[in-house]
């Protein structure tokens, strides 16, 4: 049962789309758009994306 919590846990991280390859301008709207729609949790957001760049 331990397995499947891991899993679990794994999957509440929201996949990215984002290309190595998008101009930073693109990035950056995105990160504004992100912290617009977000605005109420912004250390739920971090803790996510501290997750994906440990990943």
């Amino acid at each position: 049962m331990d397995t499947a919590a891991a899993q679990h846990d794994t999957m509440d991280i929201p996949k990215l789309d984002i290309p190595l390859n998008k101009p930073l301008a693109e990035v950056s709207q995105f990160n504004c758009t992100f912290d617009t729609v977000t605005p109420e949790v912004p250390e739920v957001a971090t803790k996510v994306f501290t997750k994906v760049d440990a990943v």
